[in-house]
């Protein structure tokens, strides 16, 4: 399977796909000059790929929620708190714990908070101290302190090629309509 997709402004992209029946492994290779634009594919596709629920509380109440449905995770008096857009819950694991379980579009903002990049509608920078990142459909916001202000812009880099690629399969599916 060869196909060649644009997305507005963009260069042309080829996506081949063999699909082999007999492969014991399966595997993707990105081929592209910029480094940057590679893992954020790789980025993309293993945050995609990542789509299990995980298990949280509130009080007694187990309840499982999709990894792409939280915003952020932070932590106060040593209690973790996982935020959607309308819900808080907690965690049994500690923020480092979670922190090597979760999808690459996950980053830290601080000490006491890991962020879904994805989820980040726009960050008001604060040269003289935190930064605030604010959430798509919600009013919950929170600092990434100048520390690991860097490192959440290269996510938001990443993030920006991943709506680049939404775009192209919102093109494609256009164009067979």
């Amino acid at each position: 399977y060869n196909e060649s997709i644009n997305a507005k402004g963009q260069k042309q992209m080829d996506i081949k796909i063999d699909v082999c029946p007999s492969v014991a492994e399966e595997g993707i290779h990105i081929k592209t000059p910029d480094i940057q634009k590679a893992q954020a594919i790789k980025d993309i596709l293993l945050s995609t790929v990542f789509t299990k629920d995980m298990d949280f509380f509130i009080g007694d109440t187990q309840y499982f929620v999709g990894v792409n449905k939280i915003l952020f995770f932070e932590t106060d008096d040593g209690k973790i708190t996982a935020h959607t857009s309308k819900n808080m819950y907690y965690s049994r694991s500690t923020l480092q714990e979670l922190e090597k379980s979760l999808p690459p579009c996950f980053v830290r903002a601080s000490k006491s908070c890991i962020i879904n990049a994805m989820a980040v509608s726009s960050i008001t920078k604060n040269l003289t101290g935190p930064s605030k990142v604010c959430f798509k459909n919600t009013e919950k916001s929170v600092y990434v302190s100048k520390n690991y202000y860097k490192d959440l812009k290269a996510k938001l880099s990443t993030k920006m090629v991943g709506e680049t690629l939404e775009e192209l399969k919102l093109l494609k599916k256009d164009s067979k309509v």
